[in-house]
């Protein structure tokens, strides 16, 4: 009984309690980097403006490299991401607006968090990371 208190108030004293509990399987950024990603993706719509979005015609693509939208959970289900990589939102279902772009910062066995340059109403803080 005497060590069990012992332990016990040894990780009271080291903050332990305050750790956040994640999976074995999972891997993420430090909050300190994800701080830096979101205030990155803060700074880049703060400069961004509707006057800098042109229109673009893309001609001769062959009909079987475009990726149609409700394809693509089943043309990309085996793709694999990493922490850091940058991505964009080719589905069109889902509370992720279409073509949004984002980078993971934190992978799970069958997800992934993923901090986006645009702010949406089903959005998340990813438990204030």
């Amino acid at each position: 009984d005497a060590g069990v208190k012992e332990v016990k108030s040894w990780f009271k004293s080291k903050g332990v309690r305050d750790l956040e509990p994640v999976s074995l399987f999972s891997d993420s950024l430090a909050k300190s980097t994800v701080k830096e990603i979101e205030q990155a993706a803060d700074d880049i719509n703060k400069n961004r403006s509707k006057a800098g979005i042109k229109k673009a015609i893309v001609k001769n693509i062959p009909r079987h490299a475009v990726l149609k939208p409700s394809h693509a959970i089943y043309q990309l289900q085996n793709q694999r991401f990493a922490l850091g990589d940058r991505v964009t939102m080719v589905q069109d279902s889902g509370g992720v607006p279409l073509s949004a772009k984002g980078v993971v910062v934190g992978l799970n066995t069958k997800s992934m968090d993923v901090v986006w340059d645009v702010p949406f109403m089903s959005g998340t803080t990813l438990g204030d990371k």
